[in-house]
C-alpha cells in the first residue's frame, strides 16, 4: 500500500500539507506509472494506472466509497474525533477524471496527524481578546477540521458543518454567521462564505496556500499566503507570510492599526486648518475685506499645534480596534474645531470694526484664539493621555506663548503686555473649551443622524 500512496503523491507533485507529510514519510518509490489523475477539490481524490495495468486512488473515504461498510464507517468517525484526518486508499477497475469510479475496493486507511504549532492556542487567544472572530474553512472532514480547532483554541470550533450537504440555494448568510467550522468546501463555496461575510458589514481576511483558496483570497478584503503556498496563490494574495508562520498575523494586525489610528489622530489635526483656510478664504473674497492673518502669523499655528505634535503622536503605538469610521472621528474632532475658529474670527473682525481696533490688534486677536481652539484639539487627539502626551502638550503651548511673549515684532503681533489686547482675549478664551464641546455634541448628532439615514437605506425601512 505504500507503494501505491507514494506512486500517486510524488506522480501528482502536489506541495500541500497532505503531500508533505506523505513524502516526509515514505520515499520515492520510483513507482512505473502509466498515468495520474490530479487531485481535484469537487471529486476530493487523486489516482493512477500503474504499468502493471493497476488502478489505485488516494482520497476522502464518503467521496471514493458511495456506501461504506458501517464498521468502517463508524471506525473513520472514531479517527476523526481524535483529530486524525483520514484518507483512504482503493483499488479500482476503471479511472477516469469525469466518470464515477467503477467498483473501488478498500485497501486500507491513512491517517495524518495535524501538528499545532506551540504558540498557536495564544495566538487565536488574542484574536479572541481583540475581537477577532475565528472561521476555519477546510476541505477535509469537518468532524476531523473541528477537533483540530478545538485543540488550537478556537472559540465555538463545535459548530461545523459538512459544505458538502448544502446546496446554491441555501442561505449562506446564515450558514456563515452560525458555524465556526466548515469542511468539505469546495473553492466557490470558499468564495461565498467570503461575501456572505461582507455583506453583513464585516471586512474578512483570508488565509491560504493553494490554488483552491484563489477565489477566496481575491473576494476576501485582505487576502493573506504562506511562503510555502503555491505560486499562485501568493501572485493574487495582498502580502505573504515569509516563514509561513500565523503567529505573524498578530504584528501585522497590531501595525495595521497603529498607522489607521495614527492617521486618523493626525489627520483631525491637519484637517482643521483646511477647513478653517476654505472657508475664511471664500468669506473674505466676497465680502472683499482683509484677510484676517497675515501668512507670518500661522506659523506657529501650523508648526506648534499641528506638525510637531503630529510627528510625535504618530510614533505611539496605537492598537485599539479599528472602528470603520475614519472619517467620523476626524471630523468629530476637525469640524467643531474649524466652526469654532471661524465663528471667532468672524466675531473679532465685528468688534473690531465696532470699536475701532487696527488690524496688527486684531489679527493678534485672531492668532490667539485660532492657537487656542487648535490646542484644545490637541488635546483631546492626544487621548487616552500619559505623562509624554501631556508633556508634549504642555511644551507646544508653553513654545506658542513664548513666540508670543518673545517674538512678536517678528510675526507682527501686538505685545504680549499690552493690557488691551487680554481684554478682548481673556473673555474670547474663557469660552472656547464649552463652545467646542457644545460644537462637538451638535456635529455629532449631525453625523448620528447621517448614519442612521444610510442604515435605513440599507435595510429598507
Amino acid at each position: 500500500m505504500e507503494r501505491v500512496i507514494a506512486g500517486i503523491t510524488y506522480g501528482t507533485g502536489d506541495t500541500n500539507e497532505t503531500a508533505n507529510a506523505i513524502k516526509a514519510a515514505i520515499a520515492d518509490p520510483q513507482a512505473a506509472v502509466k498515468s495520474i489523475v490530479p487531485f481535484s477539490s469537487q471529486r476530493k481524490w487523486s489516482g493512477a494506472a500503474f504499468e502493471d495495468g493497476t488502478q489505485y486512488v488516494f482520497g476522502a473515504p464518503q467521496f471514493i466509497f458511495h456506501q461504506l461498510d458501517p464498521a468502517i464507517k463508524r471506525q473513520i468517525q472514531t479517527y476523526a474525533q481524535k483529530g486524525f484526518r483520514v484518507l483512504a486508499v482503493a483499488e479500482v477497475t476503471s479511472l477516469d477524471a469525469e466518470q464515477p469510479l467503477v467498483n473501488p475496493q478498500m485497501m486500507g486507511l491513512v491517517l495524518i496527524s495535524d501538528v499545532i504549532r506551540p504558540n498557536a492556542v495564544n495566538t487565536f487567544q488574542y484574536f479572541k481578546n481583540q475581537d477577532v472572530t475565528i472561521k476555519v474553512i477546510s476541505g477535509d472532514d469537518p468532524t476531523t477540521v473541528a477537533t483540530v480547532a478545538q485543540n488550537a483554541g478556537i472559540q465555538n470550533a463545535d459548530h461545523q458543518i459538512d459544505m458538502s450537504t448544502v446546496t446554491d440555494k441555501d442561505d449562506f448568510e446564515k450558514i456563515a454567521v452560525e458555524n465556526t467550522v466548515f469542511g468539505r468546501v469546495t473553492p466557490d463555496q470558499k468564495k461565498r462564505l467570503i461575501s456572505a461575510l461582507q455583506a453583513q458589514q464585516h471586512t474578512v481576511a483570508m488565509t491560504g496556500d493553494g490554488v483552491n483558496d484563489l477565489l477566496a483570497l481575491r473576494q476576501a478584503d485582505c487576502g493573506i499566503a504562506m511562503a510555502s503556498g503555491s505560486e499562485s496563490t501568493k501572485s493574487i494574495a495582498d502580502f505573504v507570510l515569509i516563514n509561513s508562520n500565523f503567529d505573524a498575523m498578530i504584528d501585522v494586525l497590531n501595525e495595521g492599526r497603529r498607522v489607521i489610528n495614527n492617521i486618523e489622530r493626525v489627520a483631525s489635526m491637519y484637517l482643521i486648518k483646511t477647513m478653517y483656510s476654505v472657508v475664511l478664504s471664500l468669506i473674505f473674497v466676497f465680502l472683499a475685506m482683509q484677510y484676517p492673518f497675515e501668512p507670518i502669523q500661522l506659523t506657529p499655528i501650523t508648526s506648534l499645534m499641528v506638525g510637531i505634535p503630529s510627528f510625535f503622536l504618530a510614533l505611539e503605538p496605537n492598537f485599539s480596534r479599528i472602528t470603520n469610521q475614519f472619517m467620523r472621528q476626524v471630523l468629530i474632532v476637525s469640524a467643531p474645531a474649524a466652526v469654532c475658529v471661524v465663528g471667532y474670527i468672524m466675531a473679532i473682525e465685528i468688534i473690531g470694526r465696532l470699536f475701532g481696533l487696527h488690524y496688527e490688534f486684531t489679527s493678534t486677536l485672531c492668532v490667539l484664539l485660532t492657537g487656542a481652539i487648535c490646542w484644545l484639539a490637541l488635546v483631546l487627539v492626544s487621548r487616552p493621555w500619559n505623562r509624554l502626551k501631556i508633556g508634549l502638550d504642555l511644551l507646544v503651548l508653553a513654545a506658542f506663548l513664548a513666540i508670543i511673549i518673545f517674538f512678536n515684532d517678528i510675526f507682527s503681533l501686538v505685545s504680549f503686555f499690552d493690557k488691551d489686547i487680554w481684554l478682548y482675549a481673556v473673555p474670547l478664551i474663557a469660552t472656547a473649551y464649552p463652545l467646542y464641546i457644545f460644537m462637538q455634541g451638535v456635529i455629532t448628532k449631525i453625523l448620528d443622524r447621517r448614519e442612521a439615514k444610510r442604515k435605513a437605506k440599507r435595510t429598507g425601512n
